[in-house]
C-alpha cells in the first residue's frame, strides 16, 4: 500500500515537473516571437531610412548630371 502510494507521488510530481517545463518553454518561446517582432520593426525602419538616404544621393546626384549638362551645352555655341 505504502509502494503504491509512493507511485502515485512520484508520477504527481513528474506530471507537475512536465507542466512547469512546458510554462518555461512556452514563455520562451513568447519571449524569442517578441524579440523576433522587435528586430523586424527595427530593420524595416533601418531600410526606410537607408531608402530615403538612396533616393536623396539619387537625387542629388541627377541635379548635378543636369547642371552639367546645362554647362556643357553652352559650350558647343561659340561665336565665331
Amino acid at each position: 500500500m505504502k509502494i503504491k502510494s509512493r507511485e502515485v507521488d512520484l508520477r504527481a510530481m513528474e506530471n507537475e515537473r512536465k507542466e512547469e517545463e512546458g510554462e518555461q518553454r512556452l514563455n520562451l518561446d513568447k519571449m524569442k516571437a517578441m524579440m523576433n517582432d522587435e528586430q523586424h520593426d527595427e530593420k524595416l525602419e533601418q531600410n526606410e531610412e537607408l531608402a530615403h538616404l538612396r533616393a536623396g544621393v539619387s537625387l542629388a546626384k541627377q541635379e548635378m548630371a543636369d547642371q552639367s549638362k546645362r554647362h556643357d551645352f553652352g559650350r558647343n555655341f561659340r561665336k565665331k
